[in-house]
């Protein structure tokens, strides 16, 4: 039955995706009544990452990573936004700093 579903299904196109630019409006949304609210980042960064909107990830996690300096989960997605712009060696300063944090 496995052999079957794979063969006879396929992927509905754009499914989600309205879920998706609900939730990040939601969390943009959010972010303007709280620039340092770091759940709503983590989840925007989320969605900027998973669609490689790497600019946008690393601005935000940027300038909430100003408002909660003591957040390594956003020093680590700097380091990961970095990493995708290679720009490494900013990366390498910016996950060292996200370790000293944890």
């Amino acid at each position: 039955t496995r052999d079957l579903f794979q063969i006879y299904t396929a992927p509905i196109p754009d499914a989600g995706e309205l879920d998706r630019r609900k939730a990040e409006e939601h969390y943009r949304t959010a972010l303007a009544a709280d620039p340092a609210h770091e759940g709503a980042a983590l989840g925007l960064i989320g969605i900027l990452a998973d669609e490689e909107r790497n600019e946008e990830l690393l601005k935000v996690a940027r300038d909430v990573g100003e408002r909660v300096p003591a957040s390594a989960r956003l020093r680590m997605a700097q380091g990961y936004a970095l990493h995708h712009l290679d720009r490494d060696d900013e990366a390498e300063a910016v996950f060292a700093k996200a370790l000293t944090l944890l």
